[in-house]
């Protein structure tokens, strides 16, 4: 089926856009191809989706290859399908109440960009007040003579759609019905076709794991790649030592104006905190394990060991252990996993969301981090490897 002539045409859809810009948000700073799968599920997260499935093939070079991610969230009608394609514009953080639901991730408008360096053609397709809206962003028509183009905004009929469906939505990788009695109200299909070169780069392991790292996976997200549900990453190596953020936290001495605060969470439990002079609500753990997270097969596919920065929920610094900070002890740092959520952070955000401004906030949590590394974690680690030295020594010394 032609997905950009199925359907009956509704209205145009003007997209202001040059191959310079899309040069740039795209094959410049999205250079990986994992970034596409990942700018698209957090638009399903801020679309507040509690169900989000994956498909990507084993060989995206095989002729008519195709990806696709499918969210049951808050769909998209005729209007909002316009609005999305309005690059470098969001309204998503200009509605507090958003917020209140669901932190929102996006706010640049630029993120559906990265699908770019993956495919020639996106073609959304939504499902919102009984109806189905489809459009299909073709990125060959872009080039250094058109400053803006127009897309068809399409709607189908659900026959038409499920022809669509049964052409690519395989349904035993989803994890929500399309159609039928049990249908969710409200879904949206992101489907990428016509591949380019840069999807033979992806390497399935490696996307497994950005999506269970990377992601703010919880019982209310649910998400499925390639039919196998995704779950947080965890670590099962033996911890030797733990400690919470802003609890019986020594650090806040050798920080000037630095303070801890508790307060109850939903469940009543205590939750503990730190404010900085610039950057307030910083939570997380500390933990320095037995053994080294460090091995061949980890460092493949992604790293277990060092800082993991999240904003909003969504780890920034995925190939960053360090946030641009000089190497820590080697042996300690190895069996180290520093957690640190710093919401606030959000407004020194790169327009990628991969990496965060040079700032007075981030420098001030780069100086906590790296005094309570020192003070605890590699403070421990020396002090339990020179009594494991000793204690050897002295078994030796007796037999």
């Amino acid at each position: 089926m032609n997905l950009e002539s199925v359907g009956k045409k509704i209205d145009d859809i003007d997209v202001t856009i040059s191959s310079r810009i899309i040069e740039l948000f795209s094959a410049g700073l999205y250079s990986s191809p994992n970034k596409a799968f990942e700018e698209l599920i957090c638009n399903s997260y801020d679309a507040f989706a509690s169900k989000v499935a994956v498909y990507s093939p084993d060989d995206p070079t095989v002729s008519n290859a195709y990806i696709w991610v499918c969210d049951n969230g808050e769909g998209l009608d005729a209007g909002e399908l316009k609005q999305l394609w309005k690059i470098g514009e969001s309204l998503k953080r200009k509605d507090k109440d958003r917020d209140k639901k669901r932190l929102q991730i996006g706010q640049f408008g630029i993120g559906k960009l990265s699908t770019y360096i993956l495919a020639r053609k996106l073609t959304y397709i939504s499902k919102k007040d009984e109806r189905y809206i489809l459009a299909t962003m073709d990125y060959n028509l872009i080039n250094d003579d058109v400053n803006g183009i127009k897309i068809d905004e399409r709607e189908v009929t659900e026959e038409e759609v499920k022809q669509i469906a049964d052409e690519y939505i395989k349904s035993e990788l989803l994890n929500f019905e399309l159609f039928g009695e049990k249908a969710s109200k409200t879904w949206t299909i992101s489907l990428m076709t016509e591949l380019k070169p840069k999807a033979s780069e992806i390497k399935l392991g490696r996307l497994k794991w950005l999506l269970s790292t990377a992601l703010p996976l919880n019982p209310g997200f649910e998400l499925k790649f390639n039919g196998a549900e995704v779950e947080s990453s965890k670590v099962k190596t033996p911890i030797m030592k733990k400690w919470i953020v802003g609890k019986e936290d020594e650090t806040l001495d050798k920080i000037d104006g630095a303070i801890s605060r508790v307060e109850k969470d939903a469940d009543g439990e205590d939750k503990y905190f730190v404010d900085l002079q610039n950057l307030r609500g910083i939570n997380g753990e500390f933990i320095l394990y037995e053994d080294s997270l460090v091995d061949g097969k980890s460092s493949n596919l992604g790293r277990s060991h060092g800082i993991f920065l999240s904003i909003r929920g969504r780890l920034i610094n995925l190939d960053d252990p360090l946030l641009g900070m000089e190497a820590f002890s080697h042996g300690a740092f190895n069996r180290t996993r520093i957690i640190i959520n710093a919401d606030e952070l959000d407004d020194n955000l790169t327009s990628t969301r991969e990496a965060v401004r040079d700032s007075i906030p981030f420098t001030q949590l780069k100086e906590y981090i790296s005094v309570c590394s020192l003070s605890n974690l590699f403070f421990r680690f020396h002090t339990t490897t020179l009594t494991e030295a000793c204690s050897n020594e002295l078994k030796q010394h007796h037999l």
